[in-house]
């Protein structure tokens, strides 16, 4: 239940393997009941299994809150170290078949493909999408050193 205006509180949980997706969904369940207004999927070694997509499905179509999906590389933090193109088709195919209300893509990986770029327009909601689409993007920026000095051009870029 997101409330206009006001900070929401996500809870992170990771999830390594198809089998721990029963343990993950308990803890979202634990988390809500706590007031956690948002859950999101940390399926950075999730991934990198061959039946990676089930377990997303099933995260985002049982989550009891509405939920971002994040697989997040190695060089933003992550742990996912598989290819790109594996990671954004595996984004595509959930937000076309079990879309979760947020997809989380690093704006390093964003910006530096149209491809990329075009894969994950098709499956988050934006002002040129020509289909109704409830997947809103979410645009990370991960600097470890501190405050970039150029961050206002960053923001307006994104």
């Amino acid at each position: 239940m997101e409330r206009p205006g006001v900070t929401l509180i996500c809870v992170p949980i990771p999830v390594d393997a198809p089998d721990a997706v029963g343990e993950a969904l308990e803890r979202a369940a634990d988390a809500a009941s706590r007031g956690a207004d948002l859950v999101e999927w940390r399926a950075d070694v999730l991934a990198e299994d061959p039946q990676a997509l089930g377990a997303l499905r099933r995260l985002v179509r049982e989550s009891p809150r509405p939920c971002i999906t994040t697989i997040r590389i190695a060089a933003e933090g992550g742990m996912y170290e598989g290819s790109e193109s594996d990671r954004i088709s595996l984004l595509e195919a959930l937000g076309t078949s079990e879309p979760p209300a947020y997809l989380d893509v690093e704006w390093s990986a964003y910006g530096s493909s149209a491809n990329l770029a075009q894969k994950v327009d098709l499956v988050v909601d934006h002002p040129e999408q020509v289909r109704e689409v409830p997947t809103r993007l979410i645009l990370s920026l991960h600097d470890f050193d501190g405050r970039p000095r150029d961050l206002m051009q960053r923001l307006a870029a994104m």
